[in-house]
């Protein structure tokens, strides 16, 4: 699992672009194999999913270094689908 850490100027942003108020509009929830598709219901796996985020696009597909979230001003309004490995946990 991700490590919830955050820089001042990330929980600054976070908190501006209603990140802690976020609440899923549907939760969803469904099971195949190995794998579990849902909905971020939590602002933590929200976050979760703004570190992968960063992961991605800022580490692996720009050449940055460093931890991170990648988020913007929309994604307190969208739901954000997760999948996750059950037997991993990631």
């Amino acid at each position: 699992m991700f490590q919830l850490i955050h820089t001042v100027k990330e929980k600054i942003q976070m908190r501006r672009q209603g990140i802690y108020r976020f609440q899923p509009q549907v939760p969803f929830e469904l099971e195949f194999g190995p794998y579990l598709l849902k909905t971020a219901t939590t602002v933590e796996e929200l976050v979760q999913s703004f570190q992968l985020r960063h992961e991605v696009f800022n580490v692996e597909f720009r050449g940055l270094s460093g931890r991170g979230l990648d988020f913007d001003r929309f994604d307190s309004l969208f739901d954000h689908l997760l999948i996750y490995h059950k037997p991993t946990n990631k």
